[in-house]
C-alpha cells in the first residue's frame, strides 16, 4: 500500500513527477517536480497540493464557469438565487 505523502509521485527518466488528477472531468497535466530526490519530491508535491494553480489557459473565468457548471449539474446551485 502506498503512503499518502507519495501518492501520485512517480519516477520517470530519473526525475520525479506528480501525476495529474481529474478535476471536474478534466485531467490536469502531470507536473515535473524537477528533482531526483524522493524527499524533495514529496516536499514539492505537498506545496503544489496545498496551493494548486488556476488553469492557465482559461484563468479565473474558466475556473468560475467550471465551478458553476458543476454546481448546476449537482443541483446544489440555482442561477435564480433560490
Amino acid at each position: 500500500m502506498q503512503h499518502h505523502a507519495t501518492k501520485g509521485i512517480y519516477l520517470k527518466h530519473g526525475v520525479y513527477w506528480l501525476a495529474g488528477r481529474m478535476v471536474r472531468g478534466v485531467r490536469r497535466p502531470h507536473i515535473s517536480l524537477q528533482t531526483t530526490e524522493l524527499v524533495e519530491a514529496i516536499n514539492r508535491a505537498a506545496k503544489i497540493r496545498a496551493a494548486p494553480e488556476l488553469n492557465p489557459s482559461a484563468g479565473l473565468a474558466g475556473e468560475v464557469e467550471a465551478f458553476l457548471a458543476a454546481k448546476l449539474k449537482a443541483k446544489t446551485y440555482a442561477r435564480s438565487g433560490g
